[in-house]
């Protein structure tokens, strides 16, 4: 059988895992300084961090919510997240 830790490892996600803003930061950092030569692509690298800015927003108010006990407002949010906006 599996253990809790071993069935984390193996669906590949962490259960402690947290959105990393640094992650965000460091994107936009290599993309100011390696995409100037390539306008095009830079755009399209613009609009995937902003998503992803985005998703972090929400993911953080679901957090708040959860650890508030607002079930309800959890629910919306990764109703939200998983593109099932009612």
């Amino acid at each position: 059988m599996n253990s809790p830790e071993s069935q984390s490892k193996s669906d590949g996600v962490s259960q402690n895992w947290h959105p990393d803003k640094s992650l965000y930061k460091e994107a936009e950092t290599q993309n100011d300084a390696s995409l100037k030569d390539h306008p095009s692509v830079s755009g399209i690298v613009d609009a995937i961090l902003e998503v992803g800015r985005q998703r972090n927003a929400l993911l953080e108010q679901m957090s708040a919510a959860l650890q508030s006990g607002d079930e309800k407002q959890a629910l919306t949010l990764a109703r939200r997240l998983c593109g099932l906006e009612l």
